[in-house]
């Protein structure tokens, strides 16, 4: 998010009016994670409540738009995510969803600590 705002006001205006499309009402969910992208996008309204599994629904969608964004063939994303011996089920199933929502123009490289995670482990069956 950094490198993207030292663009010039021009295409900080493109990345703008794609983010603002992506996330619509919802840019404050990315907000909380990622503080910068208040920079790009302005001040966000607060995220309605909404039940609890419907919130876990909006969080992964508003993710996978988020990642569509910048994730093209034109303009391909990496992430690395280490540590991923850590991770709940819930931000399993998130990875899962984005990497199979970008489509093209997303490489995602993992790393766990392979004496952690045995047979039963959320990121053995989520490889699997």
């Amino acid at each position: 998010m950094r490198q993207l705002l030292t663009e010039e006001e021009t295409q900080l205006q493109e990345w703008r009016e794609k983010l603002q499309t992506a996330l619509g009402i919802n840019g404050q969910i990315i907000i909380d994670a990622i503080p910068e992208v208040e920079l790009l996008i302005g001040s966000q309204p607060p995220v309605p409540n909404v039940p609890p599994e419907d919130a876990q629904n909006r969080f992964n969608l508003v993710w996978q738009n988020f990642i569509r964004v910048f994730a093209s063939k034109e303009h391909p994303l990496v992430m690395f995510l280490d540590d991923l011996q850590w991770a709940d089920s819930a931000s399993l199933k998130l990875i899962q969803l984005l990497v199979t929502a970008a489509k093209s123009g997303l490489f995602l490289i993992g790393a766990d600590r392979d004496n952690e995670v045995n047979a039963v482990h959320p990121l053995k069956l989520t490889v699997e």
